[in-house]
């Protein structure tokens, strides 16, 4: 019995050894595929920590440029400031001028009726000289005389206000013969 017994335990004793080679043998395999493994894993995070510097240096990149570019935001915005400020005293000259214009417009209409106006009397008067002398009226003379000489007057005041219009119509230099 002893004998059974100890073959018995001899022959656990080499399944166990088998046993130990295999676990031997997987505890290899598993250390050859934990260092395979860790060898991947550093691979990787080599590779990750190069893509995060990248990364971080686009990042870098694209800070660096929205800082131009807010630069720049800030620039167009003065301009922008700027050309509306032109706009609007643009916009005021215009209208001043177009003030300046209509007032010229009408200062010209009123200076050329005005004009006609002194032609017409001007007619008038010589109408009425010509018919004075050939009546020999000398009471009609002297009232006459007195109307040219108030159109003369009239006549260089016309003229010195057309000329400070700086209106260049010649038509205004009114002769009037007394």
């Amino acid at each position: 019995k002893m004998r059974d017994w100890a073959r018995s335990v001899h022959d656990e004793m080499i399944s166990s050894q088998r046993d130990l080679r295999e676990v031997a043998g997987g505890l290899k395999g598993l250390q050859l595929e934990r260092e395979r493994l860790t060898k991947e894993v550093q691979v990787d995070m080599s590779c990750v920590i190069e893509e995060l510097q990248a990364i971080s240096e686009e990042v870098m990149g694209v800070e660096h440029d929205m800082e131009e570019m807010r630069c720049d935001i800030e620039v167009f915005s003065e301009q922008v400031d700027e050309l509306n400020s032109v706009i609007m005293r643009n916009a005021k000259r215009k209208v001043e001028l177009e003030t300046a214009c209509k007032l010229k417009d009408e200062m010209y209409l009123h200076l050329e009726e005005e004009h006609r106006s002194l032609r017409q009397k001007t007619y008038d008067i010589t109408e009425r000289l010509a018919e004075f002398e050939r009546t020999g009226d000398n009471l009609a003379n002297r009232t006459v005389s007195g109307s040219v000489r108030q159109q003369g007057h009239a006549s260089k005041g016309a003229m010195r206000t057309a000329s400070c219009e700086d209106v260049e119509d010649t038509s205004l230099d009114l002769k009037i013969d007394s």
